[in-house]
């Protein structure tokens, strides 16, 4: 398996990379959470590159070797990271933060695992957040990452192109916002014990989007 770090430059910004199976013809950009970096979430990437896919792992804005300021503006990379793989299939894939990201791209196919749906959050919430994450990110203030999700637009989520995954012992939010999607019926799983921090390194939730992906696959062949 071919594995390399790259800096890849898309929207005026330098976006640094790990990339597995760099000539797949389908990618999968994927994305840690608020606090987080690409190197925290290379299990994921590495369980679906051995499905030979290209996984593309980055730095948000603000994290880990990122140079730039967090700020709205990782939506507009992610977008225009996907026109720059020009690949046949790109599907996003992220956690909390990038979770949400996920499901705003414009991919063809979303994966959020934890996504932070919400735009406004519990004082206890914002605490737990600004005390253990917020040192890890360039940004102006602890404020800036809730205000970052209350200005992100609400994802457009279908349940032919989308998939979620929330634990059951998850952040309550994102507990209440999974649960009532899954009642509207979209596609959604909720992962036994999983907590928010750990749950993208579960082999029940590697199974579930790597079941996914097959689907897609399944599907597409059919076309």
């Amino acid at each position: 398996m071919e594995i390399k770090k790259q800096t890849i430059s898309a929207n005026g910004v330098e976006i640094p990379a790990i990339l597995m199976n760099p000539r797949s013809e389908v990618s999968a950009i994927v994305m840690h959470g608020y606090g987080g970096n690409k190197e925290e979430i290379l299990g994921l990437s590495g369980y679906l590159a051995f499905m030979d896919i290209e996984t593309v792992t980055i730095d948000l804005r603000g994290h880990g070797e990122s140079a730039a300021e967090y700020s709205c503006k990782m939506l507009d990379d992610l977008n225009a990271l996907i026109k720059h793989l020009n690949k046949q299939t790109v599907i996003t894939i992220g956690h909390s933060l990038g979770g949400r990201l996920a499901l705003l791209a414009d991919a063809a196919y979303k994966v959020g695992i934890s996504p932070a749906l919400g735009q406004t959050y519990s004082e206890q919430t914002q605490t737990a957040i600004k005390n253990f994450r917020s040192y890890r990110v360039k940004e102006t203030s602890p404020e800036t990452n809730f205000q970052i999700l209350a200005k992100l637009p609400m994802a457009s989520i279908t349940r032919e192109n989308s998939f979620i995954l929330y634990g059951s012992r998850d952040v309550p939010e994102i507990q209440r916002d999974c649960l009532e999607l899954e009642q509207q019926g979209m596609n959604v799983a909720r992962i036994n014990q999983a907590l928010h921090h750990d749950i993208y390194t579960l082999p029940e939730t590697l199974a579930a989007i790597g079941k996914f992906i097959r689907d897609i696959r399944e599907t597409n062949k059919e076309k």
